[in-house]
């Protein structure tokens, strides 16, 4: 998916019901921006950069940034040497996450017949 602008595809994932697929979605579009705009993995040379995100499993890479961006928005330091954008990113990135984890525990709950019923709304 291409947006010109970041709130283009807030506008767009907020749109979407709250399910797997479109939690997953957004959670992939957000670790690719954010990899891609790190240039993740170290390397100098940018299309061997993205060479190495796109041959990556979308769990794997959405795991990896995951991990990466809850480590380094709790750090005051680290937080601070993010460009904006990235930062706006990580945080609309950990925002559908946690909907994520969310819905998949309430459908595990489900199965159980255990807890509530998750409603899908964009709340």
């Amino acid at each position: 998916m291409l947006f010109r602008q970041p709130t283009d595809a807030e506008q767009c994932f907020d749109k979407l019901p709250s399910s797997d697929i479109a939690l997953q979605t957004a959670v992939y579009y957000y670790s690719l921006q954010i990899a891609s705009g790190l240039h993740w993995s170290g390397v100098d040379d940018e299309n061997n950069c993205l060479s190495r995100i796109y041959r990556t499993s979308p769990g794997g890479l959405s795991s990896a940034v995951v991990t990466y961006i809850s480590r380094t928005v709790s750090d005051p330091v680290s937080s601070t040497q993010m460009s904006p954008s990235v930062h706006q990113m990580a945080l609309r990135l950990m925002h559908y996450n946690s909907r994520l984890i969310e819905l998949t525990q309430a459908q595990a709950l489900r199965r159980l017949d255990r807890g509530e019923s998750y409603y899908n709304n964009n709340n």
